[in-house]
């Protein structure tokens, strides 16, 4: 049985002239979320592939929804030491590891290279 879990933020992107760009949406609000957004169009900008900005983009969507799981703030991520920032961002990676990240439950656990991505 797969059960479809509800996400607060989705992957979207748009074409200007030829030029795909990739932004981060929240899905209660509809509102473009701004520095993420920045910095993909910054990636796109300065050349980078579509296909590297988009996995850049799902990675960030995939650790925003993380923090809005975890009731975290990116400012709380901010004011931790450097010790408890590294402990958060390996629980990241175990959630992922889970597949935690997938709208569906169930399937496989993503391999070691999703997980490194995501953290980047």
């Amino acid at each position: 049985m797969v059960v479809e879990t509800v996400r607060q933020y989705t992957v979207e992107n748009l074409t200007d002239n030829g030029i795909k760009y990739f932004f981060i949406r929240d899905c209660e609000t509809l509102k473009m979320v701004l520095l993420p957004t920045k910095y993909l169009k910054h990636k796109t900008v300065m050349n980078c592939s579509p296909n590297t900005v988009k996995r850049s983009a799902f990675a960030i969507c995939y650790y925003f929804e993380y923090l809005a799981e975890m009731k975290l703030k990116i400012s709380q991520i901010y004011d931790m030491s450097y010790s408890k920032q590294s402990e958060h961002f390996v629980e990241f990676m175990h959630w992922v590891k889970m597949g935690r990240h997938r709208n569906e439950n169930g399937g496989k656990n993503p391999k070691n290279g999703t997980c490194n991505v995501s953290v980047k």
